[in-house]
């Protein structure tokens, strides 16, 4: 049986979350699952809706890592409304408890950052996160090309959700003490 499963890194698109999310049907043991960084939502929400309903029909999923996966503002909707309704506690991969968490150059996006606010306020770490690096990544979705070179410049489109998301969280998270935002572009 397979308790923990991560294929973090692989390029599995929404072709290749279907297909996982096809084995996850069978698997009722598994509780936790790592598909960070696979662009799972690139182009389509097809791989997002496929993840989300293989965890619709688990019993024992309670901790997700989708991060850095272009999901897009649907996908959060999907994923967070599953996880609310299978009492899923994390979408970021956080542990119970966890008091730090280095997050810094991950690549993540506004709605990477709008996933993280939600951990803050309702995860595993609402009252236990002190320090969260975020660091060096596109939180606002500009991305820094050549950095260091003369050629160096900013691409993308300006967007404050996931920054403001993280504004609103420190609000009510009592536990938080350091939030490194350095190179972020916010």
């Amino acid at each position: 049986m397979i308790f923990v499963f991560s294929v973090s890194d692989n390029f599995l698109g929404p072709e290749g979350a279907k297909i996982l999310a096809e084995a996850l049907h069978v698997n009722s043991s598994m509780t936790s699952l790592n598909v960070a960084h696979n662009s799972i939502g690139y182009k389509s929400t097809e791989g997002v809706k496929a993840i989300a309903y293989a965890l619709s029909v688990s019993t024992s999923m309670n901790k997700l890592n989708v991060l850095s996966n272009s999901i897009g503002d649907e996908g959060y909707e999907i994923l967070t409304k599953v996880a609310e309704e299978k009492g899923i506690l994390t979408l970021v991969g956080f542990d119970e408890g966890q008091t730090e968490a280095d997050l810094s150059n991950e690549h993540l996006s506004p709605i990477d950052a709008k996933l993280i606010a939600r951990e803050l306020t309702t995860g595993f770490v609402s009252s236990s996160m002190t320090f969260l690096n975020l660091a060096e990544n596109a939180l606002c979705g500009l991305t820094v090309i050549n950095k260091g070179r003369r050629n160096e410049r900013i691409e993308g489109f300006y967007d404050s959700i996931g920054t403001m998301a993280i504004a609103r969280a420190l609000n009510v998270n009592s536990s938080m003490t350091s939030l490194n935002l350095s190179n972020s572009h916010i």
